[in-house]
């Protein structure tokens, strides 16, 4: 990586200027250093982010003051840096190009800080070729990349301690026992001081802010939803007060201890400035607990693809429920799923299947039939992509068979939720929304003593969608799914009328009351995200 470095006219010792703060972890260092950024953002700071994976954009992986690098800049230093390293006979691979390219933007922009999230580890990661950071924090531990990282949180916890420096300071939240041990014993190695977060909670919030800010009085407003969100929240707080207290402008001093014992202490909480309240109520990170309405559908994206953090996604999918007025057995759910990199499909359906959707839809991480080349994985074929597709569907079907789920526990019926495969997730969108319109236009002509069921325009709409699918040449088994999904659909209503659980969709009720849940993969949220954002409503 040096060597790479150099070929840009940077030396090593460069990177100590860019006063970095280095963050590892398996589940939430992006949203922690998308809180660190803004605190620091909203402090006066120039900042650099530089992130993976990115969603919609290549351009979000690198971002100035909060914002991805605009298109143009973001080619003009491509093509630069390229040209720099084509010119010495370098190639490097896509995340590695990309790190070099950020560290060169950095130095360039003359950001104060640069925040840099580990791509994957820590001990090898193209990001540790920084030899002073100013901080460094490691994110809740979890088993992912067990191919490349091992097999246990052990093996993990290890390689995420790689990017801790002697005599620089680190912080981790609360931690499994196993990986705690191994934070601690490596921090001693290498001779960092290392501290356990307070709880978002333990902190103080400044009654000076506007309410606005702090609507709930000594509480800390976070804009990331979730609890598992306040804990990466705490995390951000202590890096930014360390790093703070490096410029002189600590709020309390400094947050580390600097004892050698193999004790791990606890960073002391303190009381937030109004910047650290802003900068936590006003952080964005896409994909990450998002809401987005889109007419008739509320969908609901969370990149979670660990046991753990999907856990924590469906505490805050259920969460959201709660707060939505006139909930009822009428409102439909949906999940839109996909995993990739090898993950564990079975535990992470199964934690789903536990839950109460009335249908499933499986699909690859495809946004339309016309992807842009920001979201093309060139590592697997479509049809492998579609293949894994079906054998999710499998599994799921499977497992809703060998056990009840809540949805037919709920609805006392023997027919379990429907599933379906579609090639993109524009086809799957299109469905639903179709669905939607047919479902709450049917129930309320039933309410009125009518026949309801599929009208004319439907079945135009309808076949345009096949059409179009057929067009693009895909597996012929996929061009029976919306057939299968009204069937099945049917079959489902019929023996709720028959066990007399059905209720219609009211026509007072309002819009939204179909949510689907997007979620197993990050790639396939971004990919949701960008169908949504071309098609709003």
């Amino acid at each position: 990586m040096g060597m790479d470095l150099e070929k840009l006219g940077i030396k090593v010792s460069d990177l100590d200027t860019l006063n970095v703060i280095h963050v590892s972890g398996t589940k939430g260092k992006g949203s922690t250093c998308a809180f660190v950024e803004s605190m620091l953002r909203h402090h006066g700071f120039r900042t650099g982010l530089y992130s993976s994976p990115h969603l919609i954009s290549v351009t979000e992986r690198i971002m100035l003051n909060g914002d991805p690098l605009p298109r143009q800049r973001f080619v003009q230093y491509f093509h630069h840096t390229r040209g720099l390293l084509q010119a010495h006979g370098h190639q490097l691979g896509y995340f590695h190009f990309l790190t070099v390219m950020a560290f060169y933007i950095f130095l360039e922009e003359k950001v104060d800080v640069a925040v840099m999230e580990v791509g994957i580890g820590g001990a090898y990661d193209c990001t540790n070729v920084l030899r002073k950071p100013r901080v460094c924090g490691v994110a809740s531990l979890g088993l992912d990349h067990t191919a490349m990282l091992g097999q246990t949180l052990p093996e993990i916890a290890w390689q995420k301690a790689g990017i801790f420096k002697p005599g620089i300071p680190a912080f981790t939240v609360m931690q499994a026992p196993a990986a705690l041990a191994v934070l601690q014993q490596r921090a001693l190695e290498i001779g960092c001081p290392l501290s356990l977060c307070p709880n978002l909670s333990d902190f103080t919030a400044n009654r000076s802010i506007d309410v606005a800010v702090n609507e709930l009085g000594d509480s800390v407003a976070v804009s990331l939803k979730g609890e598992h969100q306040r804990e990466n929240a705490a995390l951000a707080l202590c890096l930014v007060n360390t790093w703070l207290h490096f410029h002189g402008h600590a709020v309390t001093g400094s947050s580390f201890s600097q004892s050698s014992s193999n004790i791990l202490t606890a960073a002391p909480p303190f009381r937030l400035t109004a910047a650290m309240h802003k900068g936590l109520a006003c952080t964005r990170w896409l994909g990450r607990a998002q809401v987005v309405p889109c007419g008739h559908l509320t969908v609901y994206l969370d990149g979670a693809h660990t046991k753990e953090s999907l856990q924590a996604c469906l505490s805050w999918f259920n969460a959201e429920q709660q707060r939505l007025p006139c909930q009822g057995i009428s409102s439909q759910r949906v999940l839109l799923f996909n995993v990739t990199g090898g993950r564990d499909a079975q535990t992470l359906l199964s934690l789903l299947q536990a839950y109460i959707f009335d249908f499933a839809i499986f699909c690859p991480n495809i946004s339309s039939q016309n992807q842009s080349q920001d979201q093309s994985n060139l590592m697997v074929t479509p049809s492998a992509m579609i293949k894994a597709c079906w054998e999710h569907k499998a599994l799921w079907d499977r497992l809703e068979k060998e056990s009840p789920s809540l949805y037919s526990c709920l609805h006392k019926s023997s027919i379990p939720a429907p599933s379906l495969v579609f090639p993109n997730i524009s086809d799957s969108l299109d469905w639903l929304k179709m669905w939607t319109r047919v479902m709450k236009r049917d129930g309320q002509e039933r309410k009125r003593g009518e026949t309801g069921g599929m009208k004319g325009e439907d079945w135009e709409d309808f076949d345009k969608i096949k059409n179009g699918r057929k067009k693009a040449e895909i597996h012929d088994g996929i061009n029976h799914c919306f057939d299968e999904g009204f069937v099945g659909l049917r079959q489902k209503e019929t023996a709720q009328r028959r066990d007399g659980k059905q209720q219609p969709i009211e026509e007072n009720e309002q819009e939204g009351k179909v949510l689907v849940l997007v979620t197993g993969s990050l790639h396939l949220v971004g990919c949701t995200l960008k169908v949504l954002l071309s098609n709003v409503d």
